[in-house]
């Protein structure tokens, strides 16, 4: 036993400092209530609520009494400490004041951001920056550019104009100045556009995009290739009542988009996403008062072909959306992945105002292995901009059951406990 300004420590256990005993203040594991049962030492950990059993002979293994589990602890992890399962060697960890896998970890960290920013559409595949730059080469003037390089056939394109097919490069060389705020581009964009198509009622289009060591400030941007085909209708239709005027837009589209190793958003995308569908707005306007009110309704589709990312694989299937706003929305995902099946029905209902969105899943969902359940999810704009305001996230893998449940502070707190 070695002892050093007030901390002793322990062959096995490690450093801790045992002023308060059988509180026990530990380097790692924080504070824990020691009680000794023979051979063995029970321990309160205050961290996660939960009594685990060691003792000097087996030590860093752990058995959680709530749970009848044996973990093996990761000596000198903490904030969060790990764990290993020993009769399923899953990874565990803290989250929140809970011993929970890593994998349900990352599974709640990545629906509560959602939650929290449901409102926001913050998350694109392509982001607009990255459209723009692709943009460039036929909407630039290849006469005049030095930052970069335009070349394109035909030389001359006009917005009112387009011709049906197009081939460009943007060459911004070893880097250039691009902009007055998007630093320093370097590299390659090849655009080439076919069947192209463009007036007031309609868009079609084929695009081939392949961008080659695209940098900003010496930072990998972009890199690899994108192949597109859309195909947009719209139509507007108005008729009038004794009361109001109504007009009905109709939108109508089909597109695919397939990615080649496309590398860049932090993501590399490989395979195909093909999105249709049908989506409808309706503006009433009162004739008496000038009032307007809007609803919508729609049937649109994503349905993949084997594609890849970092942080989502899908061999095949599709998420399908019914739309009613206001009214109740229904989203349905039935999609294969290398981990398993991913099944959910989710309803999202909305209220007359727009204001007050509350989401729920129908039965419990199948996400590769893990059930979920969204219970009573409450979003309101006029109490809370974007965070929820009520609500819960169910989740379960084998006998592990963690619910997360969002507080009506509008600040995006939740708690998490296990059932």
């Amino acid at each position: 036993m070695e002892e050093a300004n007030g901390w002793k420590q322990s062959s096995w256990f490690g450093w801790y400092a045992d002023d308060n005993y059988p509180m026990v203040m530990h380097v790692h594991h924080g504070w824990l209530y020691c009680h000794p049962a023979g051979d063995w030492v029970w321990m309160w950990d205050y961290n996660l609520n939960e009594w685990f059993v060691s003792t000097g002979e087996i030590y860093p293994m752990l058995y959680e009494s709530s749970s009848g589990n044996w973990f093996w602890y990761y000596r000198d992890t903490a904030n969060p400490r790990w764990y290993v399962e020993l009769s399923t060697a899953e990874v565990f960890t803290e989250f929140e004041g809970v011993l929970m896998p890593k994998l349900m970890k990352d599974a709640f960290e990545g629906a509560t951001t959602l939650a929290a920013g449901v409102g926001e559409a913050e998350s694109e595949i392509i982001p607009m920056e990255v459209l723009g730059f692709a943009l460039l080469p036929i909407l630039g003037d290849p006469a005049t550019s030095e930052c970069p390089i335009i070349t394109r056939t035909p030389e001359e394109v006009s917005l009112f104009a387009l011709p049906p097919e197009i081939t460009a490069r943007a060459d911004f060389g070893s880097g250039c100045a691009f902009g007055e705020s998007l630093g320093i581009i370097g590299g390659l964009i090849d655009i080439d556009v076919s069947g192209l198509n463009f007036t007031s009622e309609a868009i079609s289009l084929n695009l081939d995009l392949i961008a080659t060591n695209l940098t900003r400030d010496g930072s990998p941007l972009l890199n690899g290739a994108l192949s597109a085909g859309v195909s947009l209708a719209t139509s507007e239709s108005e008729e009038e009542t004794g009361t109001e005027i109504i007009t009905t837009s109709v939108t109508d589209l089909d597109g695919s988009l397939v990615f080649d190793n496309l590398v860049g958003l932090d993501q590399t995308l490989n395979g195909e996403m093909g999105l249709n569908g049908v989506y409808t707005t309706i503006l009433r306007e009162e004739k008496a008062t000038g009032d307007e009110s809007e609803s919508a309704h729609g049937d649109i589709s994503l349905v993949f072909d084997n594609f890849v990312s970092d942080a989502l694989s899908i061999l095949s299937g599709q998420v399908r959306a019914e739309f009613e706003m206001p009214g109740t929305s229904l989203l349905e995902m039935n999609a294969q992945t290398p981990e398993g099946p991913m099944v959910m029905t989710l309803s999202i209902e909305q209220d007359a105002s727009g204001d007050r969105v509350e989401m729920n899943t129908v039965g419990p969902a199948d996400m590769m292995g893990y059930t979920l359940t969204i219970d009573g999810l409450v979003w309101d704009a006029v109490q809370c901009e974007s965070n929820p305001i009520s609500g819960s996230i169910h989740l379960g893998f084998g006998g592990s059951r963690y619910v997360v449940r969002f507080s009506g502070a509008c600040d995006g707190s939740f708690t998490v406990s296990r059932d």
